[in-house]
């Protein structure tokens, strides 16, 4: 048989023997009993262990002179006691309290009224003085508590310094997790100021602030303005994080003299149906405590787009139609001037090998700009570097295609800059595109303002297009009262 065998059994023998022995009567501690389901008290000998405990009213609490609190001890018993000396806070408020004691600093009684240690009551004094005499005891002289920077503090200055940099955020386009822990290095900028150690503006923070608060006080403030006739602007584009068309929304009205142009508020949309933008504007301006008995005009993207609200009608939007104009103009001419343009940027956009066979050739570093193909009247600057790197541009393409050093570009760029290099009047035709466009970009820069410049577009638009005619009609033929007189004929033409 096994060893473990013979421990088995020898074990099996033994336990009736151990069973029948008794065992030991524990003795529990009434300040204990609470660890075994019963309800324990208050005893008062734990005072002279734990100096800063005092009973209380309720048995079944104890109070900490030092954190100034009433805690349980029925079901820990003394051992509440131990936890809360333990605590982090109680820890604190102990050194509080002894560097205050030391230092002869006043500090807080448990009733909460101030109290110093080397200050004299009126019961010491009249102890001391002779009953006999009658005289009443002197005032009481307290020492006075020192002055530091944080008295002078309040809630509203910290509260004002966390606005204005939530302003600072916003107006700089900074992102809100920028300002994850600045409150410690603004702590650890200036350790002495008292608005530093109370400042706190996260990210979370700024973001609450700014929508939350500042932006509803702004909005308010911004409906309270208008108290008279205004008109409403908005627009819709593409929000590229929410997938979404975002329509923004301002308003336009007079206060102090003057008119002013205010962003308002925004609507998010899937569709753009002109149903869909009248139920949206309905919801951000009709709806949000406006007057629309106050409104007299609705300014918009998008000519096309009509509603049944019968408004003061000032015609479509100028810019479009200037635009629209020139891009038209430049297309029925048939010289693909844009094409040209757009090639001459694509040919060279992230490839470093025609990049670098450019600089060799040319020793040039000037490279063509891209080509705007959504507001044509935008590409002066387009034009004029076409102009200026043409000739670089000719010489890249005619070594190209002699020396076989180089690679040959397959691309369909490629095939529009050889075909317009072939072309020698492709740099009068630039030159006049580029000509015309000044002659337009004026009023852009004229009328694409916030001002009220609605009273001068008649006038302007009647002397661009004047100006225009003057480079193709004779100046006699341009006399006519007005320009639907003129007369376009060729015989009329320079």
């Amino acid at each position: 048989m096994c060893a473990g065998a013979y421990y088995v059994i020898g074990f099996c023998t033994r336990w009736p023997r151990l069973n029948r022995q008794r065992l030991p009567t524990r003795k529990f501690d009434k300040s204990t009993m609470g660890k075994f389901g019963r309800k324990c008290s208050f005893q008062h000998k734990w005072m002279e262990k734990y100096k800063w405990v005092k009973s209380t009213t309720d048995p079944k609490k104890a109070r900490c002179t030092v954190c100034l609190k009433d805690f349980d001890v029925c079901n820990m018993g003394e051992s509440a006691l131990s936890s809360h000396a333990q605590g982090s806070k109680h820890k604190k408020n102990e050194k509080i309290k002894d560097s205050m004691a030391s230092t002869g600093i006043a500090f807080l009684k448990e009733e909460g009224t101030i109290s110093n240690k080397n200050e004299t009551t009126p019961t010491d004094l009249n102890n001391n003085v002779d009953s006999s005499l009658n005289i009443p005891p002197p005032p009481t002289s307290s020492q006075s508590k020192p002055m530091t920077m944080d008295s002078f503090v309040s809630k509203a200055d910290t509260k004002k310094a966390e606005i204005l940099w939530t302003l600072n955020t916003i107006c700089n386009h900074h992102s809100y997790n920028s300002n994850t822990d600045i409150e410690k290095l603004f702590r650890t900028m200036f350790p002495d100021s008292p608005i530093a150690k109370s400042f706190s503006c996260g990210e979370r923070k700024t973001a609450y602030l700014a929508v939350f608060g500042i932006g509803s006080y702004f909005l308010e403030d911004l409906k309270s303005s208008i108290t008279g006739p205004y008109s409403v602007m908005f627009d819709e584009s593409l929000n590229k994080k929410d997938q979404s068309k975002q329509m923004d929304i301002h308003v336009r009205y007079w206060i102090g003299g003057k008119v002013v142009t205010r962003y308002y508020t925004s609507q998010f949309l899937g569709h753009a149906t002109a149903k869909d933008m009248l139920e949206h504007f309905s919801t951000g301006v009709l709806e949000s405590g406006l007057k629309p008995g106050d409104m007299v005009q609705i300014s918009m993207d998008g000519p096309s787009d009509q509603y049944d609200t019968k408004l003061l009608n000032v015609g479509s939007c100028g810019l479009h139609m200037v635009h629209n104009s020139f891009k038209t103009g430049a297309e029925i001419t048939g010289w693909g001037i844009d094409d040209v343009l757009g090639s001459m940027y694509y040919l060279f956009k992230h490839t470093p090998a025609r990049r670098e066979d450019y600089l060799k050739i040319t020793g040039s570093s000037k490279f063509p700009l891209k080509f705007v193909n959504h507001r044509w009247l935008e590409n002066v600057r387009v034009s004029e570097r076409a102009i200026e790197v043409w000739d670089f541009v000719v010489a890249y393409v005619k070594e190209v295609e002699s020396n076989k050093k180089y690679t040959k570009p397959t691309c369909k760029s490629y095939g529009i800059i050889k075909a317009a290099v072939n072309d020698p009047l492709m740099l009068a035709k630039l030159h006049f595109f580029k000509t015309v466009a000044k002659l337009l970009e004026p009023f852009l820069e004229d009328f694409q303002s916030s001002s009220p410049m609605v009273c001068f577009l008649a006038k302007n638009l009647e002397t661009t297009v004047v100006s225009l005619f003057c480079r193709f009609i004779q100046p006699d033929a341009t006399e006519a009262s007005r320009i639907i007189d003129i007369d376009p004929d060729t015989r009329n033409c320079t």
